[in-house]
């Protein structure tokens, strides 16, 4: 909401479109159709959700630009916990 969102709405979906036009070119496939979906070894399973429960009651609302199109964070806030916050465990 808000005088001028309806216009960084625009300005980010069309920032968001170039994106999706160039970035396609500049990805690695790994194999011949591109990623494979593979199981993470059982130590690093083990690290990652060793973390969320120890910190999923931390999670913090994720900061959207103003206009930002990737989310619906003008209705519904999204929440993230970052293995990068040095202050969780």
């Amino acid at each position: 909401g808000g005088k001028g969102s309806s216009s960084r709405c625009s300005i980010n979906e069309k920032d968001r479109v170039r994106m999706n036009l160039r970035q396609p070119k500049s990805m690695v496939n790994f194999t011949d159709v591109g990623y494979t979906k593979i199981r993470a070894p059982e130590s690093v399973f083990k690290l990652i959700k060793e973390f969320w429960e120890k910190n999923k009651e931390k999670q913090a609302v994720e900061q959207w630009p103003p206009g930002n199109t990737y989310v619906n964070h003008w209705e519904q806030p999204s929440y993230f916990v970052s293995v990068e916050n040095p202050r969780l465990e």
